[in-house]
Order: C-alpha cells, then structure tokens, then sequence
C-alpha cells in the first residue's frame, strides 16, 4: 500500500502542474493592461456623454416650461378685466297716484238673490 500511495500523490502534483497556465509575457501583460485602460476609458467617456445629455435635457425642458409660463401669462394679460360685482341697491317704493279704494262697492254690488232664499 505504502508504493501505491506514492504513486497517487506523485500523479495529484503531476496534474496540479500541468494544469497550471503558463506565466504571462511581457506583451500578453502590455496587451491586458493596455485592453484594460481603453474598457476604463470607454466607461468614463459614457458617464460623461450621459452627463452632459442630462443637462441639455433639463435646460432644454426647462426652457420649454418658461415658454409655456410666458405665453400663459400673455393670454391672461390680454382677458378683460372682470369688473366688481355691484352693490346691492334697496328698491324704493313707487308713489301712488291714486288712492287705494276696493275694487267692488257695497252700493254697486249685486246681491245673490239665491243665497237669501234660503
């Protein structure tokens, strides 16, 4: 047993060797680091353009909305002017040319003759 178990442990750091990557080169390591700085470059250039699309944007809404202000105040300017409601004025009576008298006289007023019968 004591053989085999060399031969198992000489085969794990056989493997563990061979399946090692090779050392890196100088110019796989100039590529890398060059590859590298362009992706970081690539990400701040969109940061950047993202930023400055986002200000034009806002100035470019804000403007819109002091148009908008602008020519809502213009309309308005350009309303009549309601004018204040009038104060209630209390109606006066109307003088009487002629003098309140009844309609029908006791003298002029015909008598139901029917009524008295019975």
């Amino acid at each position: 047993m004591p053989t085999n178990s060399k031969y198992i442990v000489g085969l794990i750091v056989l493997l563990m060797v061979a399946c090692k990557e090779p050392p890196e080169t100088r110019e796989e390591y100039i590529q890398r680091a060059l590859q590298d700085k362009i992706d970081k470059h690539i990400v701040e250039r969109k940061e950047f353009c993202a930023e400055q699309l986002n200000k034009k944007a806002n100035a470019i809404a804000d403007s819109i909305l002091l148009q908008e202000a602008l020519a809502l105040d213009s309309l308005q300017s350009k309303l009549p002017i309601v004018p204040p409601k009038p104060t209630f004025i209390e109606p006066k009576p109307i003088g009487d040319s002629l003098a309140v008298k009844p309609f029908l006289d006791k003298k002029s007023a015909k008598v139901d003759t029917a009524a008295l019968e019975k």
